[in-house]
């Protein structure tokens, strides 16, 4: 809470906000649960790591596919900002915030990685 961008984000957004959509390309049903929206256009989710500094977060999302979550989570509002932030496990509890939607590159090859995914859910139980 002693984050200023964190904090402002909490008051005014919707918490844990469930979503349910249909994949345009598979017609699949698909749900995701948001930890934060703002207004429709912004999400955060917050991430405990062990991480001990910014990069090492950042390659802690390269990692651990949040690439993937990032794109189906924005893809599942229409979503335009996508927020991570790491928050240190140990002291000194540090917050690494990273937006994914800047980094080039990071959405797209995650929207490719879990569209990939449900062809392959759909092809193998035929959805």
């Amino acid at each position: 809470m002693q984050d200023k961008q964190c904090r402002w984000y909490l008051k005014y957004s919707r918490k844990e906000q469930v979503e349910l959509f249909t994949d345009p390309d598979t017609k699949l049903g698909c749900k995701s649960k948001l930890d934060v929206l703002y207004r429709r256009t912004t999400i955060l989710d917050f991430k405990t790591t062990s991480a001990r500094s910014r990069s090492e977060f950042l390659q802690k999302c390269l990692e651990y596919d949040y690439d993937r979550q990032a794109a189906f989570y924005l893809d599942a509002v229409g979503g335009k900002r996508f927020i991570f932030v790491g928050i240190q496990k140990v002291k000194p509890h540090a917050l690494f915030h990273f937006e994914a939607t800047a980094a080039d590159g990071f959405v797209g090859y995650g929207r490719k990685k879990y569209k990939a995914l449900l062809r392959k859910w759909k092809e193998v139980h035929g959805g």
